[in-house]
């Protein structure tokens, strides 16, 4: 890994993924620069150079680009207009692309393409009025999965609808023509499953392991891998021509569903995820340092795992004030510098080395949020 000593980097964003791409810049010999509201925000606690503004102001976003080398994104999540005149007014120093951005934030062109690139994903409609959620209903049979195009993450924006009187109690909170929403067919599934890709601007592909993923309340509860499917190899040239055709350029998760003899696509997040933090101790390269390289363009190492398998537990706010981390921990903990401590807000995570994923969680047990 060649060194980038000085090169400014300008991180879009102050939370836990921006801090853990600042600490890997640090490292890199990068100089992390970031932008966000708050002095006291996860990235901004970890480097000198934090910029206040918002990532929603075209006036923030011109001001903190101009002055960078490079320019990446914490979160797809980012209005469209804003995106518009990033892509024209700094286009060769955003990665991934701002256009891109554009498509991937929007569940709806999201689905257009993956189903476009012939990448195996659920059926789904348009939501534009009550009659197609009906019609949608009452064409998928088992059931439908309610999503927002634009913001949702963590199950925000996730309805699922398994009845009539869901379809009835849903329309009746939820305004289809103020918020655009999809209706994708409610499937069953043997477990979730979690990708994570990148690309440099050369085309070079590095895939890391595929981890097997657990939810609670919508959210990543914890993982395990490696682990494998017999449609991995097929999924992933499928990937790498996707990621080709758009010329993506960064880290990408694609989060996946095992059907048995089937691997279907959930979603994909443009970006660094919550799925990737076990590469950190896990393997000899982790998804932030590669996130990097392939923004500055240089070659990928050739990948290795530190290890025969791997655990990682999210730990989760309680609401409750005191916060109580027994030790010695068996596992690797990093802290995200939250200093409010909500209920189900991501503080920090847990990996494991060569440890099962049920001692990883009773070793859980004993961290008190």
């Amino acid at each position: 890994m060649k060194a980038q000593q000085g090169l400014k980097i300008g991180i879009l964003g102050g939370g836990q993924l921006a801090r853990l791409l600042v600490l890997q810049a640090h490292r890199m010999g990068l100089e992390p620069h970031v932008l966000s509201e708050k002095s006291d925000d996860p990235a901004a606690q970890v480097t000198s150079h934090w910029h206040q503004g918002q990532t929603n102001l075209i006036k923030d976003l011109s001001a903190f680009c101009k002055n960078m080398d490079l320019v990446t994104f914490e979160s797809e999540f980012i209005p469209a207009e804003a995106l518009k005149t990033l892509d024209q007014t700094f286009s060769n120093k955003i990665f991934p692309d701002a256009s891109l951005l554009r498509v991937l934030q929007d569940r709806l062109s999201q689905k257009n393409l993956l189903l476009e690139r012939k990448i195996p994903s659920s059926p789904f409609v348009a939501l534009n009025q009550p009659a197609d959620l009906l019609q949608a209903y009452q064409l998928f049979k088992t059931g439908v999965v309610a999503k927002t195009r634009l913001g949702g993450y963590d199950g925000k924006g996730t309805f699922i609808l398994k009845s009539k009187n869901d379809v009835s109690a849903f329309l009746k909170k939820q305004d289809l023509n103020s918020h655009g929403f999809i209706a994708e067919k409610l499937i069953s599934f043997r477990r979730e499953l979690a990708l994570q890709v990148a690309r440099n601007k050369n085309g070079k592909i590095l895939f890391l392991p595929l981890v097997e993923i657990h939810q609670a309340d919508n959210r990543l509860d914890w993982l395990q891998g490696p682990v494998r499917h017999s449609k991995l190899p097929d999924l992933q040239k499928k990937i790498s021509s996707f990621l080709k055709k758009m010329n993506y350029v960064g880290v990408m998760a694609v989060e996946l569903f095992d059907q048995g003899s089937d691997l279907i696509v959930n979603e994909i997040a443009p970006r660094v995820h919550n799925s990737g933090h076990y590469t950190i101790e896990a393997l000899n390269i982790d998804q932030f340092s590669l996130h990097l390289l392939a923004g500055l363009n240089q070659d990928f190492p050739t990948l290795s795992l530190r290890c025969k398998n791997f655990s990682m537990t999210n730990l989760m706010g309680q609401g409750f004030t005191e916060i109580n981390i027994s030790s010695p921990l068996t596992g690797t903990l990093h802290w995200y510098g939250k200093l409010k401590n909500s209920l189900g807000r991501k503080m920090g995570h847990v990996t494991y080395l060569d440890s099962s994923a049920r001692q990883a969680l009773l070793e859980r047990k004993r961290i008190k949020l």
